[in-house]
């Protein structure tokens, strides 16, 4: 078996396809080409199978001191895991294997990321809808981020009209085109806009806060 391409792809270039003069074609992460010294040109003496099955264990090897050094730095939910394994050129069959591995281990817990994210956002001062949406991005489901966010609220007693009314102290409320600015600011720190209004009336509703 003899390298006859191989290709750099994806963000930063962290995949590889290979293919051999056999017909094999491998997607296979930049990290295992360069453990295993593969390079265009380069013949493997050894059997296809025996080949692949050595190409199985370095991924393996590497893709778990990957997902390892990941979760090290921060915290991930399972579906960006999946992303970045996936994105580095690791299989779906290993990235399964990984994730499973890093949920028995509470490595990865959705549901604590949620907690996490909800109240340190909320306390930065930000509204359910940025947040919600945040947490959409990072494949967390609606229901899920709705239920975290009335939790904390509900849990913690957190003030979300006078949150918002921190962000907006420097306006000048009487002036229109700086409440206007203000409602604005709001709308866009993810307040919705019945509780953006009623702080900008000084009318307090704590009814739909939240949706």
């Amino acid at each position: 078996m003899k390298i006859v391409s191989i290709q750099e792809s994806g963000p930063k270039k962290r995949t590889c396809f290979i293919t051999f003069d056999n017909g094999l074609e491998l997607r296979i992460s930049k990290s295992v080409v360069g453990a295993l010294g593969l390079k265009k040109g380069f013949e493997c003496a050894l059997a296809e199978d025996e080949f692949l099955l050595l190409i199985a264990d370095t991924a393996t090897r590497f893709g778990r001191k990957k997902a390892f050094d990941l979760i090290a730095r921060r915290d991930y939910t399972v579906f960006e895991m999946r992303q970045r394994l996936e994105r580095d050129g690791y299989d779906k069959k290993l990235t399964d294997e990984l994730i499973a591995h890093l949920l028995r281990l509470d490595l990865l817990n959705d549901d604590r990321y949620i907690e996490g994210f909800c109240a340190t956002r909320l306390q930065a001062g930000y509204g359910p809808h940025v947040i919600a949406q945040k947490l959409l991005q990072k494949g967390i489901k609606e229901d899920a981020v709705r239920d975290a966010l009335v939790s904390y609220i509900e849990k913690e007693e957190f003030d979300l009209e006078e949150s918002a009314r921190e962000q907006i102290a420097k306006y000048d409320l009487s002036d229109h085109k700086e409440s206007q600015r203000a409602f604005r600011k709001l709308v866009a720190r993810g307040f919705n806009y019945g509780l953006a209004r009623n702080v900008i009336s000084g009318t307090r509703d704590v009814s739909s806060l939240v949706t």
